[in-house]
């Protein structure tokens, strides 16, 4: 979690963003914002919800994949984040794992 951002700050942008998904559904945009809101409080298995959802909705987003593998780093499940960060590193050469 980032020094700047208390974890009660980060909790409420949580519960806004939860709001949001909930009144917009089909939003990626939403939902990825809402997996970096989960990692921030420790909430990582929300986290990948959120974020394969973001990725499913949006399969040509880079960041989503990327923001997925990184939490699936977080859970200790490497082959699953290599996957996810490989797609990420297809769509978007500057996300490019290293050789």
């Amino acid at each position: 979690m980032r020094e700047d951002v208390s974890i009660e700050d980060a909790a409420q942008d949580a519960g806004r963003l939860r709001r949001a998904v909930q009144e917009h559904p089909g939003s990626a945009a939403a939902l990825y914002a809402l997996g970096v809101a989960f990692v921030r409080v420790g909430g990582e298995e929300e986290a990948e919800a959120a974020g394969r959802e973001a990725a499913a909705l949006r399969p040509g987003w880079a960041k989503a994949h990327n923001a997925l593998g990184a939490t699936l780093c977080r859970l200790g499940r490497v082959d699953d984040a290599i996957e996810s960060l490989s797609v990420a590193s297809k769509l978007r050469k500057d996300f490019a794992l290293p050789h």
